[in-house]
């Protein structure tokens, strides 16, 4: 694939699958950069491998990586992030869902989102200031009910219901890549099977 695809329209991208030489750094900042606008910069860069690779800073979790933020436990989770893959044998077929899919009522709670050192709470999904529109923190598996629980489960069913209108990024091979809109778009990861080696990217806003 040597055009950008582009899965989900906004001002700036929200979801494009591209084509990348995943060990050229700067070639790979140079496309994101374009995506973007100009408007990002990298704050982190991991690969995530298997158990027992040498190389991987993280170990790819098995079965079905439900929709979620990434980082949704830091004060301000990144912009953009991007799924680079190094190797991928079968499975791991990637879907992207749009926050205004899901019902926003469901979503006007608090919960508490487990950090390394405790917790924290946020809004699952956040009026940001100056009319600059609204961000959702979600991860199912790292979620805490702050008042009552019936108010988390209601989050949880939406997203369930929503997921219907999820796009279907497909499986990635080597060298694809996917770029999302980490503030107004949950990702899936599905099943995968064999090996399967990726670089995850977090690219922060520059205006």
């Amino acid at each position: 694939m040597t055009t950008p695809e582009l899965l989900l329209a906004g001002p700036r991208a929200r979801a494009v699958r591209f084509s990348a030489d995943c060990g050229d750094q700067a070639r790979m900042l140079r496309l994101v950069d374009e995506l973007t606008g100009g408007a990002s910069y990298l704050v982190r860069d991991v690969t995530i491998g298997m158990p027992g690779d040498e190389s991987a800073e993280l170990v790819a979790e098995q079965g079905d990586f439900w929709f979620h933020t990434d980082a949704a436990f830091l004060p301000v989770p990144p912009r953009w992030m991007v799924i680079a893959v190094l190797e991928a044998e079968s499975g791991g077929g990637l879907d992207v869902l749009p926050a205004e899919s899901i019902d926003p009522a469901a979503l006007a709670v608090r919960a508490a989102y487990l950090t390394a050192d405790g917790s924290r709470v946020s809004p699952v999904l956040e009026e940001l200031p100056r009319g600059r529109g609204r961000r959702i923190r979600y991860r199912r598996d790292r979620m805490l009910a702050t008042g009552a629980p019936d108010g988390l489960a209601a989050v949880h069913r939406a997203v369930e219901t929503a997921a219907d209108q999820a796009v279907s990024v497909g499986q990635l091979g080597s060298g694809e890549c996917l770029l999302v809109d980490n503030w107004t778009v949950l990702h899936r990861r599905r099943p995968f099977g064999g090996r399967r080696v990726i670089r995850r990217l977090w690219f922060d806003t520059a205006a």
